[in-house]
């Protein structure tokens, strides 16, 4: 009876537990698409295998309400400095993603519909890659505030100046110093290319040859202040540089203002003063550009009329034609009173004893002529 009873009482040991192997519980599998985007990962890189992108990531949990199955889905990637050289294009089925760090690999392209992905990620580091060509999506150039510095945070990104700049660029040495010898011409150039005196951007352009796309090194800002009597002209090939922004060519002997200034789409800042012009060109404010043109600084020439068509430069906030010769202006410039400044001229107006101009046909511009001197206003 007694050998029964131990018998029975080692059966209920190993029922209740006992030192029976606890029965692990079930495994948990990626999302479909989770899954999907680390195969993909791992076949596309050879660099890699599946346990170095596992210990990569950062899981939320995921719960099917149809099948009650429990997932994990990404919400972080780090694959920071492992030599990717591509992203598979089932990224942007990663919709639990919240921060994607690719910094430090070899990739030179990523899959356009990554923009896809923008709005969901709240940090996104692409720097230190080759994304160095024109066909970075939109939304990662954009990481960056201009097509330069997104390059710039890239490894050995190098482009070519523009044909149509480095054109212009000759022809600006040449007609202002046509004798020059190689040795010259050289000094020159290393001057007018200087960081001082110009300011290069990259932009992707349309090749001109092969119709295809490129990153190209554009002027945005020229300096060549100062020059005095060496530089005296402005050849017309500034119209190839339609990615300028700002222009001071002031204290300089130019005498004329190509009308093919006129035309540059992106200008914003034209400085000309101190210089020998004596007339404006219908093309500035009566041609296709200048549309953005905020300032135009032509004090102290030699400038005695002005045009109406200044006045389609309407976004216009300063406008100087102080110490110029000028007698009279049309009144369809009334709308830039409180930009426009003409002290110094020689408007026909009577000086009183107090020294102030009294009889003055356009009287929208009274205020700033009363600024000035008796001399000023001339006899």
């Amino acid at each position: 009876m007694q050998k029964y009873l131990t018998i029975i009482l080692i059966i209920l040991l190993y029922s209740c537990g006992g030192d029976s192997p606890i029965t692990p519980p079930p495994s948990i599998d990626y999302h479909t698409n989770d899954q999907q985007f680390i195969d993909n990962l791992v076949l596309l890189n050879n660099s890699i295998e599946n346990e170095d992108v596992i210990d990569r990531i950062t899981t939320i949990d995921f719960i099917d309400d149809s099948t009650g199955s429990k997932y994990y889905k990404i919400k972080q990637l780090n694959l920071n400095n492992m030599s990717l050289d591509s992203i598979p294009n089932s990224i942007i089925y990663l919709d639990s993603l919240k921060i994607l760090y690719l910094s430090n690999n070899q990739l030179e392209f990523l899959p356009e519909d990554i923009c896809n992905l923008n709005d969901q990620l709240d940090s996104l580091d692409v720097s230190n890659n080759l994304l160095c060509n024109p066909y970075v999506p939109i939304c990662i150039t954009n990481l960056e505030p201009t097509l330069t510095a997104f390059f710039a945070s890239q490894s050995d990104c190098s482009y070519q100046m523009s044909p149509r700049d480095e054109t212009f660029l000759n022809r600006m040495i040449l007609v202002n110093w046509p004798a020059v010898n190689d040795s010259e011409y050289d000094s020159l150039w290393a001057i007018f290319n200087d960081e001082d005196n110009i300011t290069w951007q990259e932009f992707i352009e349309e090749d001109d040859e092969t119709n295809k796309l490129s990153v190209v090194s554009r002027i945005v800002t020229l300096k060549y202040e100062g020059f005095n009597s060496d530089i005296y002209k402005i050849p017309p090939e500034i119209e190839l540089v339609d990615s300028l922004k700002f222009m001071y060519l002031s204290h300089n002997n130019i005498e004329k203002i190509p009308p093919e200034l006129g035309d540059l789409q992106r200008l914003k800042y034209l400085h000309l003063d101190h210089n020998k012009i004596v007339r404006i060109p219908e093309s500035i404010g009566g041609g296709d550009g200048l549309k953005k043109l905020e300032r135009l600084i032509l004090s102290d020439n030699q400038i005695d009329s002005v045009y109406t068509h200044l006045n389609n430069l309407t976004s216009l906030t300063e406008l100087d034609l102080s110490r110029n010769s000028l007698e009279t202006l049309p009144s369809e410039l009334c709308g830039f009173s409180p930009v426009i400044k003409i002290v110094g001229n020689q408007f026909e107006c009577e000086c009183t004893s107090a020294c102030g101009c009294v009889e003055w046909d356009e009287t929208c511009f009274s205020s700033k002529i009363l600024d000035q001197s008796c001399e000023a206003c001339g006899d």
